[in-house]
């Protein structure tokens, strides 16, 4: 799993092939490494959690191949475990998307079920890779 998203890490394209998520502040420390060094994120591959926030936040800046994967669920603070809508993290047009599709699962702390948006559905949002 690939949490640096700079030039000095990866060249001009950074390719996620499995990026399970992590902590929101990490990865938008990544958009900004993005954004700064004009690296291209490459989602080729299932992109989860604060991944699809990078991703989203990063737009611009990102290409999905057909393997690209997109899983939302509702947030959790660590170590409480307390649940979280994430609508703050994302633009309005994947919201949109998302609560058109039954919204953001994992409303209890046992919950680890996924909205998943693929390759078809994320073109409606990111560009082809090349």
């Amino acid at each position: 799993m690939q949490h640096t998203w700079s030039r000095a890490a990866c060249g001009p394209v950074c390719t996620v092939r499995y990026n399970g998520g992590g902590v929101i502040s990490h990865f938008m420390a990544q958009v900004e490494n993005m954004k700064r060094d004009k690296v291209t994120l490459r989602i080729d591959g299932p992109c989860a959690s604060a991944c699809t926030m990078a991703a989203d936040k990063a737009r611009p800046r990102v290409c999905i191949t057909k393997r690209a994967l997109l899983q939302f669920h509702n947030g959790y603070y660590c170590p409480r475990g307390d649940r979280f809508r994430p609508a703050g993290y994302y633009s309005r047009d994947i919201l949109g998307w998302v609560d058109a599709h039954g919204g953001f699962p994992g409303a209890d702390a046992d919950d680890e079920s996924v909205l998943e948006m693929n390759y078809g559905q994320a073109r409606a949002f990111f560009r082809a890779c090349a």
